[in-house]
């Protein structure tokens, strides 16, 4: 409940009896049990359950701004079937529910996939796609939606208070601002081929599209795993431009017949829904990259601009004109981007098999190095320094290969790192934010690497870039972990501990946010929060060790080093 418990007791009270039961009430809630500093409450429909919530919030956070302690509540809302036992209720409706305050932030309404279908366009509301999410305990992936909107026959509603503290992020529904300048979301394009196995040729040209815009300095191009979160919906752009704050869309789609192609594209204006430009493109196969080339500098041209060199010129100049390599390196893209052990070990043979088609063209080295590197960093492998001694290789030899590839210069940077060779790690990553300064790949590297090499300010600035670029990525978990590191080494702990349970309520089991976390509660003299965190990691590793710990968080200064492993001991790791 925060340091004052007595008074975040007594705010508490208050607000049930102002603000909680008065609106549970109008909105014909029922009030089933509170849960410690919860509660769990059931409505007739989602409806009436997403109003009640958003009022709620609406209403306490108008209270709040004048009070201390202040006080935020999380919400989480779903529809299913429940038990009725006495006056409880039970059932997977509920767990759900419960889970979804979970992964809710302070202040929000998180609500599932089938109250999002109900509700839609019957409240003022309007919600935001954050993708599916696994869930502790619930068998499937559950779709999220952040409020804006819901409905349904009985809804659960499950709410905790947390006090507010600094963010550790910032918030995806109110983006970083940037200087003014043209902003684009390039949205998955569709497979109109006959073939549903050619969807990776769709997604492959929408990535090579946001790859090659990525690169114009006057361009921000928002990433891929955000865009990626509309895959398969019927959008709507001015809704897409609010979510994603661009100003314009890339929408279109690719039918494969043999080795003839067809693309078509729209670019069109978010604020206003016209379109810029629509054209068609046909063309043989071989054609593919001259293709991608045309429509980035349609899209170029058409928001004003020099004419650059893009990802398609550069892979034709450097021997990329063999369709069935490019093909295989999309493919072994797709599984590094699913970031699991299967994919990415799918993706490790499909890009050794383009190596050997096509051995001149850097990206095959590339996605090979990325998907070794993913697997030795995750602990997918008992032999994780073969893999990333191999994934080091092979990001050298990228680059050699082609020094103007920014994500070879950023993935080996990162290698780099894990061998402690900073300072080479540096100037890698700088070099890869220079040539691709708009790409969320380059962005997170950079960010990564100076929050150890003694840069932490600057790797906050990219943070800022990768929260802007990529707001609704469902694995931003992976950043705010990342974003501890300069956190810490600014004596930022607070904003360390609210970094590490957001990674939390996405990823339970993952040991470095256990780690920062107690890091960061030792220094604040929290030293029960600290061994609590401490227990939870030793369920998962039992060997957790400082020595461990520094591996994995190789700091180059010394006073960082020391910091780190003092505050672990501090917190009872030896």
């Amino acid at each position: 409940m925060g340091v004052d418990e007595i008074g975040t007791l007594t705010a508490l009270k208050s607000l049930r009896r102002e603000v909680i039961d008065p609106a549970i009430g109008e909105y014909r809630g029922r009030l089933v049990k509170t849960t410690g500093d919860g509660m769990l409450v059931e409505f007739p429909s989602a409806v009436d359950a997403v109003t009640c919530a958003m009022v709620v919030q609406d209403k306490i956070a108008a209270v709040s701004g004048s009070t201390d302690p202040k006080i935020a509540f999380r919400i989480g809302i779903n529809v299913g079937d429940i038990i009725v036992d006495d006056d409880d209720i039970f059932g997977d409706g509920v767990n759900v529910a419960a889970r979804l305050e979970n992964e809710c932030e302070p202040g929000k309404v998180f609500v599932s996939g089938q109250v999002h279908d109900q509700v839609r366009g019957k409240t003022p509301f309007e919600f935001a796609d954050l993708g599916e999410r696994t869930l502790k305990n619930i068998d499937r992936p559950v779709r999220i939606y952040a409020v804006r909107s819901e409905h349904s026959p009985s809804s659960a509603v499950r709410a905790e208070p947390t006090s507010t503290v600094s963010a550790a992020s910032p918030n995806a529904s109110n983006p970083v601002p940037f200087p003014d300048k043209p902003s684009i979301a390039v949205l998955p394009f569709t497979n109109m081929s006959s073939d549903p196995e050619q969807e990776y040729f769709a997604d492959g040209m929408t990535e090579d599209l946001i790859t090659s815009l990525s690169k114009i300095r006057d361009l921000l191009v928002i990433a891929r795993n955000s865009t990626f979160t509309y895959k398969g919906k019927a959008v709507d752009i001015k809704q897409v431009g609010r979510e994603l704050d661009v100003r314009y869309v890339l929408e279109g789609s690719v039918r494969r017949a043999g080795n003839r192609i067809r693309i078509t594209g729209q670019l069109i204006e978010t604020a206003t829904g016209s379109h810029v430009w629509a054209d068609r493109w046909d063309s043989e196969l071989e054609d593919i990259f001259e293709l991608q080339d045309q429509i980035t500098a349609r899209i170029h041209n058409a928001i004003g601009g020099t004419l650059v060199k893009t990802e398609a010129t550069r892979a034709r100049q450097s021997g990329l004109a063999n369709v069935q390599a490019w093909q295989l390196r999309i493919q072994a893209w797709d599984g590094f981007h699913r970031w699991d052990r299967e994919g990415c070990l799918r993706g490790v043979d499909l890009g050794r098999r383009a190596t050997e088609i096509d051995p001149t063209e850097s990206d095959g080295y590339t996605v090979t190095a990325g998907c070794l590197y993913a697997i030795a960093s995750s602990g997918w492998t008992t032999t994780g320094q073969q893999a990333m001694s191999e994934a080091l290789a092979l990001a050298s030899r990228a680059v050699n290969l082609d020094p103007g590839n920014a994500v070879a210069h950023t993935l080996l940077g990162m290698t780099l790192l894990s061998f402690d060779r900073h300072d080479e790690a540096v100037s890698h990553v700088k070099r890869g934010s220079e040539l691709s300064p708009g790409s969320y790949s380059c962005s997170l590297g950079t960010a990564m690497v100076l929050g150890y090499c003694g840069e932490p300010k600057d790797s906050l600035n990219w943070f800022e870039v990768i929260f802007r670029i990529n707001p609704r990525d469902p694995r931003l978990y992976a950043a705010q972990q990342s974003m501890c590191v300069p956190l810490f080494a600014l004596d930022r702990y607070e904003e360390v501990v609210k970094a590490a349970q957001g990674v939390m309520r996405q990823i339970p089991n993952w040991t470095e946010a256990f780690t920062m976390q107690a890091a960061a509660y030792a220094k604040l003299g929290r030293l029960i929060e600290a061994g609590t965190a401490v227990e939870h990691l030793r369920e998962i590793d039992p060997e957790y060790s400082v020595k461990r710990a520094l591996r994995r968080h190789p700091y180059r200064d010394a006073a960082d080093r020391d910091k780190l492993a003092g505050a672990l001991r501090q917190a009872g790791i030896s």
